[in-house]
């Protein structure tokens, strides 16, 4: 078990706990208490190739689909967020897209939603 974040850079970051643990939230600093560790390093971890990816990670998948270890995912599934972003729901497919996923099947919610996406064959 590995207790450490994961981004598309290291570092470290801290944790700002609510009561509802759904809205417990991971910031960059300095002054972190866990490791940030580099999406490519996860995967290096367990071979490289991921068959299946599922993203619930409360804002963090944008930073990690940024990574270029993201192109070893076969099939990305993941719930999204948009409230701190600049993307719209209908960004989400292009997006995707431009990191070689095809997207299946979206599911769109007030400022989140979900995807199933699979990487399209080169």
């Amino acid at each position: 078990m590995f207790w450490e974040a994961v981004g598309s850079t290291p570092g470290t970051v801290e944790l700002e706990l609510f009561d509802d643990t759904n809205l417990t939230r991971a910031h960059r600093s300095d002054q972190g208490a866990f490791p940030l560790v580099p999406f490519a390093t996860v995967a290096e971890r367990i071979g490289g190739t991921i068959d299946l990816l599922k993203l619930d990670c409360e804002g963090w998948e944008w930073e990690i689909l940024e990574a270029a270890a993201v192109r070893n995912v076969r099939i990305l599934t993941m719930e999204y967020h948009l409230a701190e972003t600049s993307l719209t729901h209908d960004d989400v497919g292009p997006w995707l897209a431009k990191r070689a996923f095809s997207l299946l099947k979206q599911r769109r919610l007030s400022d989140f939603g979900q995807v199933l996406g699979i990487r399209c064959s080169s």
